[in-house]
Parts: C-alpha cells; sequence; structure tokens
C-alpha cells in the first residue's frame, strides 16, 4: 500500500516536473507562432482596406426589414395629459 503510494507520488511529480520543463521551452516557439498569425491577419486586414483607390464609391445597403422590425420592437407611444387639480 505504502509502496504503491511512493510509487504514485514519483511518477506524478515526475511527470509535472517534466510538464513544466518543456513547457518553458517550447512557450516562445508557440507565441512566436501565434503572433506570427495574429500579424498576419492584421496585415491583411489593413491592406484590404487601403487597396482600395481613391474616389471609388462603394454603397452598402441595408435590410430595411430590420430597421421596421426594430421600430415595432420599441412600442407605441402614448401621450400623457397632465392634470391640474
Amino acid at each position: 500500500m505504502l509502496a504503491g503510494l511512493i510509487k504514485f507520488l514519483l511518477w506524478f511529480f515526475l511527470f509535472y516536473y517534466l510538464v513544466k520543463f518543456f513547457s518553458k521551452l517550447l512557450t516562445p516557439f508557440i507565441l512566436k507562432y501565434l503572433i506570427g498569425r495574429v500579424n498576419k491577419r492584421f496585415n491583411s486586414q489593413f491592406n484590404n482596406q487601403h487597396s482600395k483607390q481613391e474616389g471609388d464609391v462603394i454603397i452598402e445597403q441595408r435590410n430595411k426589414n430590420k430597421e421596421k422590425n426594430k421600430e415595432s420592437e420599441i412600442g407605441d407611444y402614448i401621450e400623457f395629459e397632465e392634470i391640474n387639480e
């Protein structure tokens, strides 16, 4: 019983320290990879915005049905009259 517990604790701490050691080694490489991906995504979005020539006109149409639904969700206007006694 006690030998099994000691064996388990040794394996547990060995595994823990191996994961800790390799995570310290691999973290810089993983961060460089992730930062590179974010940088590429940012550059592609930035280039897409500025690739249009000056004077180009782009018309984006909104769906009028959505605007009508928003107005109907607001509710009805009720006019109150003030009564002086």
